[in-house]
């Protein structure tokens, strides 16, 4: 579902996947899970790998304001498309609220995991695994608001952005521009001003570039010190036994063998071309392939907006993310 689906294919979408999950109950007997990422990032695959496990089920971006949410709608009544933070007490309450009393306690039910056919599918959910997309800048009011586990998933902006353009999505770059405590509590001048420059005068893949460096730049700039798991897409294509067994070990989960087979399929989001080209040239043709889509010149220049806000853990020349960033070199 997207941004431009219609108000009712969005209402039917929810409420027949909400009728499939009339019978389903959560009982949170562990910590649930929060996996925070940039759209087109991974998180859908990372949180097909988590649903896989036993009794685990998901709760698809309960914090997406453009898609029908009858919950949300009563609760919140925040910015459209992203909450980049809390205004006053009042709104910090109310969305305190919704994710205890809604979110978590499995009453999303037309965003759970709603087809009775899928091998994951269990009518009773011990845990939940919950992807946020449209929350990034608050991954540290949840982390201190709710005892969750945490998996915090980044990957190179060129491909995301690529991917972002594909689907003919703007970006979401002038919301954080517009967020008043945003810009106060982040931003410095000059970085407003380089900011508004690249919407007035850049190119749309510059602009989604400059959206992927204000959606991360509160996490990237934190994530050594705190407790969460931070995860590289890179990483995870390119040595999965050995990340698969970091983010069981992580969340107490048993089946590693079953999240493996989980990862080497490609999500549902996975375009037709890229399921093909992982299957015939393998991860590392489908990590480079945004390499054929830039020049060098270019490439420079857009990972030059990264280097004005001084994240690194992605650099000029290579695909790949920086140690800081790596598990496993």
């Amino acid at each position: 579902m997207n941004v431009y689906s219609s108000r009712f294919g969005q209402i039917a979408s929810y409420y027949f996947k909400a009728v499939l999950n009339i019978l389903k109950v959560h009982r949170s007997l562990e910590e649930d899970i929060l996996i925070f990422a940039n759209r087109r990032g991974g998180s859908t695959l990372l949180m097909e790998m988590i649903y896989s496990q036993p009794n685990v089920d998901y709760v698809y971006e309960p914090l997406a304001l453009y898609r029908y949410n009858p919950f949300l709608v009563r609760i919140l009544k925040p910015p459209p498309v992203f909450i980049l933070s809390i205004r006053d007490e009042e709104m910090e309450a109310l969305l305190r609220q919704y994710f205890r009393d809604v979110v978590l306690k499995g009453k999303l039910k037309g965003y759970m995991g709603w087809n009775p056919l899928s091998k994951d599918y269990s009518l009773l959910a011990k845990r939940l695994v919950v992807k946020i997309c449209h929350a990034i800048p608050l991954i540290d009011w949840f982390n201190e608001n709710f005892k969750v586990k945490i998996l915090y998933l980044v990957r190179h902006p060129i491909p995301v952005a690529l991917s972002i353009m594909r689907h003919g999505w703007p970006s979401t770059a002038p919301i954080f521009l517009r967020d008043e405590n945003f810009r106060r509590k982040y931003l410095t001048p000059s970085l407003i001003q380089f900011s508004l420059d690249v919407l007035k005068f850049g190119t749309e893949l510059e602009k989604l570039v400059l959206e992927w460096c204000l959606n991360n730049l509160v996490p990237l700039s934190v994530f050594k010190e705190r407790s969460w798991l931070t995860l590289s897409y890179e990483e995870l294509m390119l040595r999965p036994m050995q990340m698969v067994k970091l983010i069981c070990g992580y969340l107490n989960l048993p089946d590693e063998d079953k999240m493996i087979r989980t990862l080497m399929k490609p999500s549902k989001t996975t375009s037709k071309t890229s399921r093909q080209e992982i299957l015939s040239k393998g991860p590392v043709a489908l990590l480079g392939k945004w390499k054929h889509e830039s020049d060098e010149d270019y490439e420079e220049k857009l990972m030059n907006i990264l280097e004005k806000f001084r994240i690194k853990v992605y650099r000029k020349g290579s695909i790949f993310p920086s140690k800081e960033l790596t598990h496993f070199g």
